[in-house]
């Protein structure tokens, strides 16, 4: 077994990237046990398994069932998987012997939780969210530690369990956060639209009924997610030229290319997940947020509520979202952009995005290692 051995696993791959760049400076080996497939059934892959392919770090795919509250009939149909996750885990596991392993929750990390107490493996977990998942709770009883990124967030885990460290964002993103010039709109603002890693249909269909209309007021980034690359791709390709242009489509930008486009972006359209809140309140950027309203305890509303609160985003409800919503949203907020950029500063200056996360965690890892 390498002493300094780490598995990390769970379905929130943007905080385990800004833990592995601290591992690595610490002389870790990294290990992610995780899934290969996007979405059941249909050939598009997660982007952890597309951004590891490419490093120094071994992707292990593993087969589990994936837990969907609108088809439950779906999740029970997959159940077979779950023994099948479990085998697969210990026998990448006791090949490994890592020292610790690291969860970031989600469906994926259950049966590699599992087994590392069946290993008497030293579990440590990160919950990004205000609301915590299923999957960490119950990992949470056989944990060493786990982290919190809120101190709401504490009371759902065993007495003595959890530890505040906040949510980990990567160091070039808090790079950017210091760097950022506060540039005054111009002819064109730069517009940032992102569904997550795995896109948003329902986001990429209001985006094109008004596609047109959007580029005559900004230059755009589109992360679609694969299922909608090619869709989209034909509709840019039929575009005026002199829109086409400041048209930039890609299924998944890199970790790199997003904090490129953090750079220039005056104004991000996104959903509101843990980690998009947290990196847009690190470089102070305004948002309009469209949370998924199906997710657990309500989470995305809830990380949505935080930044229009403090007047650095609006919400834009699933419910009512359509092309002709989308785009007057839009045109409100850059049309008082000043405005919601002082907002976004003052919000990022009351530190609720710690810059020392990541440390807090590694610090962890360290004494689980320790105690074991």
């Amino acid at each position: 077994m390498n002493k300094k051995s780490i598995v990390i696993t769970g379905g929130h791959f943007t905080p385990g990237l800004a833990v592995i760049e601290r591992l690595r400076i610490y002389g870790w080996k990294i290990h992610w046990i995780g899934v290969v497939e996007a979405f059941e059934g249909k050939k598009s892959q997660t982007l952890e398994s597309k951004v590891l392919a490419d490093s120094s770090i071994k992707f292990w795919p593993i087969t589990t069932p994936k837990f969907n509250r609108r088809s439950p009939v779906f999740s029970m149909l997959s159940l077979w998987k779950f023994p099948v996750g479990i085998f697969q885990s210990i026998k990448i596991l006791s090949s490994i012997r890592p020292s610790v392993i690291l969860s970031f929750g989600s469906y994926v990390s259950v049966p590699v939780s599992l087994v590392s107490w069946i290993l008497r493996i030293p579990l440590v977990i990160h919950e990004q969210t205000t609301a915590s998942g299923l999957a960490n709770r119950i990992a949470a009883r056989i944990a060493y530690k786990v982290a919190v990124s809120f101190p709401v967030s504490a009371v759902e885990f065993p007495a003595g369990k959890a530890v505040l460290v906040g949510n980990p964002v990567r160091g070039e993103i808090h790079e950017i956060g210091r760097s950022r010039s506060r540039k005054s709109v111009g002819k064109r603002p730069t517009l940032y639209i992102t569904g997550g890693s795995r896109g948003s249909q329902i986001i990429n269909q209001a985006v094109g009924e008004v596609l047109s209309e959007i580029l005559k007021l900004c230059r755009v980034f589109h992360q679609t997610g694969s299922l909608d690359l090619a869709k989209v791709q034909s509709r840019g390709r039929r575009l005026q030229p002199n829109l086409r242009k400041d048209y930039h489509i890609k299924d998944n930008f890199t970790p790199d290319e997003v904090g490129r486009i953090y750079k220039k972006a005056d104004l991000v359209v996104s959903r509101a997940g843990a980690n998009t809140i947290s990196e847009l309140v690190v470089v102070g950027i305004p948002a309009i947020l469209i949370p998924i309203p199906w997710v657990e305890s309500d989470e995305q509303n809830k990380n949505a509520r935080l930044l229009a609160s403090e007047g650095s985003a609006t919400i834009l409800p699933e419910s009512d979202l359509s092309g002709g919503s989308l785009l007057a949203e839009i045109k409100e907020v850059l049309g008082k952009i000043d405005y919601y950029r002082v907002k976004a500063k003052r919000l990022k200056k009351k530190g609720i995005v710690p810059e020392d996360a990541v440390e807090r965690i590694v610090s962890l890892i360290e004494k689980a290692r320790r105690n074991k």
